[in-house]
């Protein structure tokens, strides 16, 4: 595969994720929790993604080239909150919607998305070492030693002086999917 296939390829992924994902936070946390059964959070986020990407295919008439970003992304948010609500059970769920829509939050999430795919999945799955409440509880932080990777990870966050810039599209998902798993962890908590 040439280099200017190779960049149109990702570009068209590209393009057809930020679609997906801008019509997933299109729909409503709470409806999409109700219409897929209520599922525990065990299965949110298989029952999630394929109830959107079926009314997404339906509605834009095919199928979008994405739809396992769109399942990834679910499964490693709930992943990072839901470990923090265990590792802090007395948080409210209105309290919990507020850490998971905090910008500190994001930028979080965003740091652990910018690392290779292992290494992402290994940090995600080790709260308190690697993150954790800040000491006001009110957002997510990630440890001091974790570092955005300028070359690996979500393709969605920017890496800039060392600092993670998300997409809006990342912006407005994190919180959106975070909203859906509290819900399913409070309904089945």
């Amino acid at each position: 595969m040439s280099i200017t296939t190779e960049a149109t390829t990702v570009n068209i992924r590209s393009q057809e994720a930020r679609k997906l994902f801008g019509f997933a936070v299109s729909q409503n946390p709470e409806e999409i929790y109700e219409l897929t059964g209520r599922p525990e959070p065990s299965h949110l986020p298989g029952a999630a993604h394929l109830f959107i990407t079926d009314r997404y295919a339906e509605l834009q008439e095919g199928e979008s080239g994405a739809q396992d970003l769109l399942k990834y992304g679910i499964a490693d948010t709930q992943t990072f909150i839901l470990n923090i609500m265990q590792h802090h059970p007395d948080i409210t769920f209105e309290k919990a919607v507020q850490i998971a829509q905090h910008e500190r939050t994001i930028n979080a999430l965003a740091i652990i998305a910018r690392q290779s795919s292992g290494v992402s999945t290994a940090l995600i799955r080790h709260p308190g070492d690697v993150y954790d409440l800040d000491p006001t509880h009110t957002a997510i932080d990630t440890s001091e030693t974790i570092t955005p990777s300028y070359r690996n990870g979500c393709p969605a966050v920017e890496v800039v002086a060392g600092t993670v810039e998300p997409w809006p599209i990342f912006a407005r998902f994190a919180p959106w999917a975070g909203k859906l798993a509290l819900i399913s962890y409070f309904d089945h908590k």
